[in-house]
């Protein structure tokens, strides 16, 4: 199979017609007669259109041939082999079972993709890592559909190949994470707590009993009660921002 770098160059082989015209207008150069008197000689109309010779043809074909190369050669030829395409889908196990992305991976289905087993071990390691994992798999289109945890976004920002397509499954609920529970009185615990989902992250405040906390935080597994401490933060915004400042 064949693919061109620069295919717009493959507009120059029109220029062919350039030749083909000079050869087709041009006139062949006559044969010269020596004769003794013109006085019996009758005019006769000239053909401008005459059958080209074999060497003249041969001389066309092998100017075509030339002009034809310099154009390939600009366009950037590129040799990729007879291959059939193959196309690929990853789906994280947290997502699999989700209305959305099963009405999805049916639709994957019916365009030739096949589903790939997402290993055990990318549960580790952060989505850009993941993603080079999967492309060690030659795959002409890719499709991965995954949570789109914001901690596995870590370090560099990775470029998304042209081939690869990330999609997240829309969350009704989304997850629910305690950010930091502070004890403000003997028998009391302020917890906020974030909320996030595909389309937002936002945080609640709520004062409990010291024991309604414990039994949330037991049963979460969350982190361990602190003690207020003393630092204070003085926030100005406008009311674009309220709602942003009062959390």
């Amino acid at each position: 199979m064949i693919t061109f770098a620069h295919p717009a160059y493959l507009w120059g082989l029109a220029g062919l017609a350039i030749p083909v015209a000079i050869h087709l207008l041009s006139r062949r150069e006559g044969k010269v007669v020596l004769v003794g008197s013109v006085r019996h000689l009758e005019p006769s109309a000239t053909r401008q259109f005459r059958t080209l010779k074999l060497n003249e043809m041969l001389l066309l074909l092998v100017r075509c041939i030339l002009y034809s190369l310099i154009v390939l050669w600009f366009s950037g030829p590129v040799f990729t082999g007879w291959q059939t395409r193959t196309r690929a889908a990853w789906v994280e196990p947290s997502v699999a079972t989700s209305p959305y992305t099963t009405s999805l991976l049916t639709q994957l289905d019916g365009r030739g993709f096949e589903r790939q087993p997402w290993s055990q071990a990318w549960d580790s390691l952060t989505y850009p890592d993941v993603l080079k994992e999967m492309l060690l798999q030659p795959a002409d289109s890719v499709v991965v559909i995954a949570r789109g945890n914001a901690r596995r976004f870590s370090g560099p920002r990775a470029v998304l190949p042209a081939h690869v397509q990330w999609i997240h499954p829309p969350q009704d609920s989304g997850s629910r994470f305690v950010v930091r529970p502070i004890a403000t009185a003997r028998d009391s615990v302020q917890i906020r707590e974030g909320i996030t989902n595909g389309e937002r992250t936002h945080f609640t405040t709520e004062m409990l009993t010291f024991t309604s906390a414990a039994a949330r935080l037991n049963s979460a597994n969350e982190v361990s009660v602190r003690n207020a401490d003393t630092l204070r933060i003085h926030i100005a915004a406008d009311e674009k921002y309220a709602e942003e400042a009062r959390l």
